[in-house]
């Protein structure tokens, strides 16, 4: 039975041992420990086999992500990285931020 491309992609995530959310440089890095591993070189016997299905989820990932569309809408750029939208909120807040005095 052939995969569509969406259940190729979540089969790629596991086979690369990936969370559901995951980096450009968190692929590139389980993609390049699991070829260290089980490269034929190293691994022996069946090792092609392995590799190869390794390869193929590393390049359906990689393909995906550079297919990828990007938002630079303020609200999402902040939704992806919550420590930014903290920081611009209460970074200056004498209570909560870096703006806190000490009590003696």
């Amino acid at each position: 039975m052939k995969m569509d491309m969406p259940d190729r992609i979540v089969a790629a995530r596991k086979t690369l041992g990936l969370g559901e959310k995951a980096s450009l440089k968190e692929v590139k890095e389980a993609y390049r420990n699991l070829a260290k591993q089980h490269h034929p070189d190293k691994s022996g016997s069946g090792g092609e086999e392995h590799m190869a299905k390794i390869s193929d989820a590393h390049k359906v990932l990689i393909d995906y992500l550079e297919a990828y569309k990007y938002s630079f809408k303020l609200d999402d750029i902040l939704e992806q990285n919550p420590q930014w939208r903290w920081e611009r909120n209460y970074a200056e807040d004498p209570l909560w931020g870096a703006g806190k005095t000490k009590r003696n």
